[in-house]
């Protein structure tokens, strides 16, 4: 990731059979071949909860780095499960604190 380049902040829930989360992260890519990108690796289905993109690319580096030092539980599933990205994983349940960490970050930005 290069902050020097535009930058796309997401979040999207992956599902598979009955069990689903909740993948963020940040992409200079276009944000549907990051997603497809991960899809190839994995047997989950994605679904679009929200992204933003910004041209000045530090933005979303800065709300990931945020949520990681949040508190917010992440890494919740594995990489054989989900091999790109695992680490910026949460619970379904977390997506409300998510969405408010990232409501709270870009006022105080």
């Amino acid at each position: 990731y290069s902050t020097s380049k535009h930058g796309t902040f997401y979040i999207y829930q992956w599902t598979k059979d009955t069990y689903s989360f909740i993948k963020f992260g940040i992409t200079n890519q276009k944000e549907l071949s990051r997603i497809k990108k991960q899809k190839r690796e994995t047997e989950y289905k994605y679904k679009k909860i929200w992204s933003a993109t910004f041209e000045d690319g530090s933005i979303p580096l800065y709300i990931e780095n945020y949520i990681k030092n949040s508190g917010i539980e992440i890494g919740i599933t594995s990489k054989e499960e989900f091999p790109d990205g695992f680490t910026e994983t949460t619970m379904e349940y977390c997506l409300g604190l998510l969405e408010d960490v990232v409501i709270n970050t870009l006022t105080t930005i």
